[in-house]
């Protein structure tokens, strides 16, 4: 009987004891996680950086820039947040924001040429590059990106450019009705060639190299195609093959040339 009486005196100490401990851990994590102090995260988007900071010490939450990204109608302002508006969280959470930059960052010049005029604006527009303007040439093509200018000197992909910077696009508008002989290039450096075509209204086609040289500026026009010979005429912007050597192994051919006698 008496070990009976012992045991269950035991075991009501054991139930106050841990009664006290659950209560005291109740407590704990009451304290410790504000039961019943939830509040709406507030709604940062659209606000500037400064009223946003203001306002979530005013509500007692922690912000953290997670990102921040250019946007010209925004700039300085708070473009996402995680969690959104509305939210019930718990004072001094942290609150995540995606912000706009004030001033425009650089990006790489993707590669539009060879592409249709309407998407590479397109293209260009998703990287906030600005398409100043167009110029149509004439070319066997139409409506097609040839080249891509910035103040005037030509593009390659992957150049570093600051953003909204000013584009101007080298459109290919086809063939023109009107024709005419193909200047002679053969003998003329490779630039002087190339700008002899252009006045004329003529694009260089294919470049060939002959010889070792890798350095069409210091090589010279041997061949082209369309010849510059008899009455055969082309269309305005018709492409121009050249084979280019080197000026030192080039040897005009005197069989064409005429001497005064």
């Amino acid at each position: 009987m008496r070990t009976i009486k012992v045991w269950l005196i035991n075991l009501l100490v054991m139930l106050l004891v841990s009664g006290v401990l659950g209560g005291l851990a109740y407590w704990y994590l009451f304290r410790a996680t504000r039961h019943g102090q939830a509040i709406e995260t507030p709604t940062f988007k659209g606000f500037s950086i400064e009223e946003a900071m203001q306002l979530a010490e005013e509500r007692g939450v922690a912000l953290v820039i997670h990102d921040s990204v250019f946007h010209p109608e925004s700039r300085g302002e708070v473009l996402e947040q995680v969690p959104p508006p509305g939210t019930l969280i718990k004072q001094g959470r942290k609150v995540y924001l995606v912000v706009s930059k004030r001033t425009p960052g650089k990006t790489a010049f993707p590669d539009v040429i060879d592409m249709p005029v309407e998407q590479a604006v397109r293209v260009l527009s998703s990287r906030y590059l600005l398409v100043d303007s167009v110029v149509y040439v004439p070319d066997i093509s139409q409506n097609i990106v040839l080249k891509a200018l910035y103040q005037g000197e030509p593009l390659a992909p992957g150049d570093s450019l600051t953003q909204l910077a000013r584009i101007v696009l080298v459109v290919s508008r086809g063939l023109d009705e009107e024709q005419a002989p193909v200047p002679d290039v053969v003998g003329l450096p490779f630039a002087d060639a190339r700008l002899v075509l252009v006045v004329h209204g003529f694009q260089v086609g294919n470049v060939l190299l002959e010889g070792a040289s890798a350095d069409t500026a210091a090589m010279v026009v041997a061949r082209q195609h369309p010849p510059a010979a008899g009455s055969m005429q082309y269309p305005r912007g018709y492409l121009v093959d050249l084979w280019l050597t080197d000026s030192s192994n080039y040897t005009p051919n005197l069989l064409n040339e005429t001497f005064d006698e």
